[in-house]
């Protein structure tokens, strides 16, 4: 389903998958103090290709033409190979580029800068996480670590007692570690970034501010 959206409002758009991205980009971008962005919400991954057409190349087709940056950012889930190739080919059907772009690469084509990001970004060696979400990119950014190795292990020790296996992992270990603290009890992951739960100088965040920041 298309989501009702504001009208084009700046020059340099973020397109995010779903309303946790949406919002944990908008709280990023505040705590940089960076205004000059406006993000999106294109929905599922394979909505994509169809949110720009009709919500940039219809509905707005003449404040589009004005835009000068678009970031597009998704979860790699099971393959970053996967998600690049969907990536590209969304942005081929909608000719808003000729040749495919690499993951954490802006290029200008059709006098446009574009391209896109995958969460959860790269590993502790610098190179491309091969799956992975925006979850998993938020542990690694925890502020607190000992905490969240904790939680880690006693999932593993409940897991092993119970043979209960998690299909979304990343999420139980993420809230449960927001769980067990005062102060982001309750709080989805980009309410516990406004709230300073997370290390803003990681390793692991810097390649996403350092593209934004670029352009």
């Amino acid at each position: 389903m298309l989501k009702q959206e504001k009208g084009i409002e700046k020059s340099k758009l973020i397109l995010a998958e779903g309303i946790d991205a949406l919002h944990f980009l908008i709280n990023l971008l505040n705590k940089l103090n960076i205004d000059d962005f406006q993000v999106f919400d294109y929905g599922g991954i394979s909505e994509l290709t169809e949110y720009i057409k009709n919500q940039f190349l219809k509905a707005n087709a003449e404040k589009f033409k004005e835009v000068t940056t678009l970031l597009i950012l998704r979860d790699s889930e099971t393959s970053s190979v996967s998600a690049a190739q969907s990536v590209n080919s969304s942005l081929k059907a909608t000719e808003l580029i000729n040749k495919d772009l690499q993951p954490f690469c802006i290029e200008n084509q059709n006098g446009r800068n574009i391209g896109f990001m995958l969460f959860p970004g790269y590993d502790e060696n610098n190179n491309l996480c091969e799956n992975g979400t925006l979850e998993n990119l938020c542990l690694k950014i925890l502020k607190d670590q000992n905490l969240r190795k904790q939680i880690e292990e006693y999932i593993n020790d409940f897991k092993n007692k119970t043979n209960i296996e998690f299909k979304r992992e990343h999420k139980n270990l993420l809230h449960s570690y927001l769980s067990f603290t005062d102060e982001f009890v309750g709080m989805k992951l980009a309410e516990a970034l406004k709230a300073d739960g997370y290390d803003l100088s990681s390793q692991y965040l810097k390649p996403f501010i350092d593209i934004i920041k670029s352009i």
